[in-house]
């Protein structure tokens, strides 16, 4: 996990906001990037999938005062210049049988207000992490890139540790 050099300070911050058509992209912390936000009826709304009739959520906004503050934000254009290290912790961790390539469904906590679901996969190269995208046509578009490679590095390296160390697979 990484921490902030002054602790109390560690928080998301805006840092840079980019309006797609009917989206934004927005990045926090100059460290981490959601696109396909959007505003609506007072409310930010991140991605959404549905598969087998369900509507399944990739990100949740864990404290109200920051949702209304992150939706204030966006809707004013409002960045900040300031930003320091992300803290995160991993949440949910659940091994799945129901596929050959998804081996576990898990979520990432960041500052304690935003939690991204991802998932540990098998490939033809061995294991690795999933996080939110979104098929167009007949290529994937990424809804959430941590732009921190060494945050990157960190959370996935845990993610899959804590499968091989759970599952004793490679």
């Amino acid at each position: 996990m990484l921490f902030c050099a002054v602790s109390s300070f560690c928080e998301l911050i805006l840092t840079d906001i980019k309006k797609n058509e009917n989206s934004y992209a927005i990045t926090f912390n100059n460290t981490i990037q959601v696109s396909g936000v959007s505003l609506s009826n007072g409310e930010i709304k991140f991605p959404e999938y549905a598969a087998n009739g369900k509507i399944y959520r990739n990100f949740s906004v864990l404290n109200r005062d920051f949702s209304k503050k992150l939706y204030e934000s966006v809707k004013l254009n409002k960045i900040s210049q300031n930003s320091s290290q992300i803290t995160y912790k991993i949440n949910k961790f659940k091994l799945t049988s129901s596929s050959k390539t998804v081996k576990a469904f898990a979520s990432v906590i960041f500052e304690d207000k935003l939690e991204v679901e991802c998932r540990v996969m098998e490939g033809k190269h061995g294991l690795w992490v999933a996080w939110p995208s979104k098929k167009e046509s007949d290529t994937w578009k990424k809804n959430f890139i941590i732009i921190n490679k060494n945050l990157k590095n960190s959370i996935e390296t845990e993610l899959i540790k804590r499968y091989t160390t759970q599952y004793g697979r490679i």
